[in-house]
């Protein structure tokens, strides 16, 4: 309690205050660019925390007492200045965020209110300017607090009460400064404060969004806590300079690698052991070394750590040897490609992991045929063409197989390099080249099945034709056609189907497209069915529509079609889209894509939870829309996509109007640091007194 010579002083001062305070109360400050560090950077306010002498270190916000009208706070472990309250300051100041969990003019309607509600029912006008005089943005200070909304205070009577928060903090200090100034004998009714508690249902509180504990305030699935754990802290010297909290809390990849900060945090280096570096760029690192980038690890929700995750990983070299894993199959011992193909399961079961068998530099002679599942492909950087490996023989496709980053020859002259016969399959940066003779074929496929194969960034060679389709066309994309004897692709008629499903090329889907047909003299397509083929989107070493024309034999629709060089500028876009609250996938939205042509649908919506992959689309600026149904607001996202790279977008989808709570029932911070501080709410009625004569720190 104040003794009765401090209430004397106390109420002489205000008295005179407040007449002064009538004829020169300052007009509210105008609501605009604020600098936390300011707030605190005042004589007056480190004053009022009793011993805390250092702004970086400020933490009041936790579990606090109330005795004897003291308030006794500790910290809930993250320093305020620049990292709790930096959060609100990063977002006021720029009018264009927007991450999906907050906006600008989210936190600017809950900011303005609140200020409002501070000046004007809390301390009132008058107070309020003498505040302003006295400690310049300390109602801003407590606005701020006020703003981030987590906590209570629970008086046990006049003197004495507990809570935890900053909501609950502010409580507590403007119970107990009521109580003081109405003690104060001969203080005007007019001096006192408007409202000396303060209900939740009159602000604006942003709890489930910038709450310690219980908030995510960019949906990543990594609580803000957490965030401030992996990436440390910031200081009023430092802010906006680090990679720390209060740009980690606001971005759900705070180095820009593509992959999300929660994955990283969950694969992060430790101790000096090998992993993921959350502040710093290394989606194109490859940990575990097995043809997966981590980003791609991360796309499929792997471990980058685990050579055998997501695929069962075995080596082959030209001259390996027989040996059973784990004696053989290593790097160090790799297998021969035979006896590889012959230790792969023959009938996987459902869910079972692939084996990928790595293929080292040089050359493997003979026919193969792979088995279910099975991927095969070559020790190289990963998405290369042609790989350090050349089969030479024929190769036989198999459901669900994948072949890759290799270079199959003829063995030859009129060879089929790669028969699929009625399965899906992928086939991915592989190069099918002929002989000089050019009489062989690259890839042959007959059945329905073969409708679903993927053929993606392969180069056809010095063949007779690059693909030739019996039944089910397949998906052609990024792929480039040279130096044909006949044609780069053909269409035959079918006993089966008439369908060319979505061809070669169309601006509406991601699936097929920018492929390069060279050699103006060849046959490009023929495509003897009667139903038109796409063709769209793809680059003809030409610009004249005429000469385009001319190498398409049959039914096929070729404009618009892409001016010289443009097939080597694409790229794909994997889009993740997950509740902001709860960082739960949402695996029904409505997602597209508008690079200029036209919206585009994603090419494979789901391979991972709430992932919508555009499998390729032109560099450049784009736009995003995705429509998650009336439980959340549309959002339309820009992005610029780079060419020739996996390109990522993390979309949180909020509540149609993001509205927070408004119940008071407010998050609880668990005491996790300590201030120090141990300040009486005197020395805010001291405050306000001093309105002239104080120097800034």
């Amino acid at each position: 309690m104040l003794n009765l010579s401090r209430r004397v002083f106390l109420a002489a001062g205000l008295v005179l205050l407040s007449a002064h305070a009538w004829a020169e109360s300052p007009e509210p400050k105008q609501n605009g660019v604020i600098n936390v560090c300011d707030f605190f950077d005042n004589i007056e306010f480190l004053s009022f925390l009793g011993d805390l002498e250092a702004i970086d270190f400020i933490d009041i916000n936790g579990d606090f007492t109330v005795r004897a009208g003291a308030v006794i706070p500790t910290g809930n472990g993250v320093p305020d200045a620049a990292n709790e309250l930096g959060l609100l300051e990063r977002i006021l100041n720029d009018p264009n965020f927007d991450n999906g969990v907050l906006n600008h003019q989210q936190v600017k309607d809950a900011w303005d209110k609140n200020l409002e509600q501070m000046r004007t029912r809390q301390f009132g006008r008058l107070l309020s300017g003498l505040l302003d005089n006295a400690v310049p943005g300390l109602v801003e200070l407590l606005t701020a607090y006020v703003t981030l909304g987590d906590g209570f205070y629970n008086p046990e009577n006049a003197l004495r009460g507990e809570g935890t928060g900053s909501f609950g903090l502010v409580a507590a200090i403007f119970a107990q400064v009521e109580q003081v100034l109405r003690a104060l004998p001969g203080v005007p009714a007019q001096i006192l404060l408007a409202d000396g508690t303060l209900d939740p249902q009159d602000f604006t509180l942003l709890t489930d969004l910038v709450a310690i504990d219980t908030a995510d305030a960019d949906g990543d699935g990594l609580s803000n806590f957490d965030e401030f754990e992996v990436f440390g802290g910031e200081t009023c010297a430092t802010k906006g300079n680090s990679i720390a909290y209060a740009l980690a809390a606001l971005s759900p990849d705070v180095d820009g690698d593509g992959m999300s900060d929660a994955y990283e945090a969950r694969f992060a280096a430790v101790d000096g052991a090998p992993g993921l570096l959350p502040a710093v760029p290394d989606g194109d690192g490859n940990l575990d070394e097995d043809l997966l980038t981590n980003l791609e690890e991360y796309l499929r929700d792997s471990d980058p750590l685990d050579l055998d995750d997501p695929e069962i990983t075995r080596f082959v070299s030209s001259s390996g040897s027989g040996q059973p894993f784990p004696d053989g199959g290593t790097r160090d011992n790799p297998w021969s490609i035979n006896f590889g193909i012959s230790q792969a399961p023959q009938n996987p079961a459902p869910g079972a992991k692939p084996t990928r068998l790595n293929l080292g530099p040089g050359v493997y002679e003979g026919d193969i045929e792979m088995t279910p599942g099975m991927i095969i492909s070559s020790l190289t950087t990963a998405g290369a063409k042609g790989g350090d490996a050349v089969l030479l023989g024929r190769v036989t496709g198999a459901p669900r197989a994948k072949l890759q980053s290799i270079t199959v020859e003829a063995p030859e002259d009129d060879a089929v390099l790669l028969t699929i016969n009625n399965v899906a399959m992928d086939v991915v940066n592989v190069t099918f080249r002929g002989t000089a003779a050019r009489l062989a074929t690259g890839i042959r496929l007959n059945g329905l099945n073969a409708a679903e194969t993927i053929i993606d960034g392969c180069d056809f060679e010095s063949l007779a034709t690059g693909i030739d389709v019996l039944d089910g066309v397949p998906k052609l994309r990024r792929s480039v056609f040279s130096n044909h004897a006949q044609r780069d692709t053909i269409i035959r008629s079918s006993t089966l189907t008439n369908d060319v499903g979505v061809g070669f090329g169309t601006s509406s889907s991601s699936d097929v497209g920018f492929n390069l047909f060279r050699d103006t003299q060849t046959l490009a397509i023929v495509n003897q069915r009667t139903q038109t083929l796409p063709a769209e989107q793809n680059e003809w070493d030409t610009e004249n529509a005429t000469i385009i024309s001319s190498r398409v034999q049959g039914q096929a629709d070729t404009s618009p079609f892409l001016l010289q060089g443009q097939a080597a500028f694409s790229g794909s876009l994997v889009v993740t889209v997950q509740d902001a609250r709860t960082g739960t996938p949402i695996n029904n939205a409505s997602v597209n894509s508008n690079t200029g042509g036209g919206n585009i649908d994603p090419a494979s919506p789901n391979v991972q939870p709430g992932n919508y992959v555009f499998a390729v689309l032109a560099a450049g600026p784009a736009t995003v829309t995705v429509d998650a149904g009336d439980a959340y607001a549309k959002r339309i996202v820009p992005v610029i996509l780079s060419s020739n790279a996996i390109n990522t977008l993390f979309v949180a989808m909020a509540e149609p109007k993001a509205a927070p709570p408004q119940d008071g029932c407010c998050g609880q911070t668990n005491g996790k640091g300590a201030s120090g501080a141990d300040f009486g709410v005197a020395g805010l009625a001291m405050l306000l007194m001093a309105g002239a004569g104080r120097r800034r720190r």
